[in-house]
């Protein structure tokens, strides 16, 4: 009897330790990474990826750009994605994401343009630094 406790205990010991080593699922990484690009969410997608993700021009935005930045958040939270079957080799995975969401470049390219041809305009205009 005592065998058959010690048996199952190195049994359910191995297992567990199993268990613990085992890190994230590609599809839970991948999926957490797209749920933080639908929230517009950088320290959550930053958080799934090696190295640092710097932000700061995405925070110099703030305040000065809402316009700008709320229409990408919007348009960041009508994506959609599916997680393909991700092939896992040795430490690494890879998967195929397919995403639909709204194309801003248009918007964002008409909106600089305007900016510039205010900014060049100033330039030549009688202007106080102020101003």
């Amino acid at each position: 009897m005592k065998r058959v406790i010690a048996v199952l205990l190195a049994a359910a010991l191995v297992f567990g330790l199993t268990a613990c080593t085992s890190g994230p699922k590609p599809e839970d990484t991948i999926k957490a990474f797209c749920e933080g690009m639908k929230a517009y969410d950088f320290s959550a997608m930053s958080a799934c990826m090696e190295g640092v993700f710097d932000q700061t021009p995405v925070d110099e935005w703030a305040g000065e750009y809402d316009g700008i930045v709320n229409y990408m958040k919007s348009c960041a939270a009508g994506m959609t994605y599916k997680i393909g079957t991700p092939t896992v080799t040795g430490d690494t995975a890879a998967a195929t994401v397919e995403m639909e969401y709204t194309d801003i470049a248009p918007v964002i390219g008409e909106t600089f343009k305007d900016l510039f041809i205010q900014l060049f305009s100033s330039i030549f205009a009688d202007m106080s630094e102020e101003e």
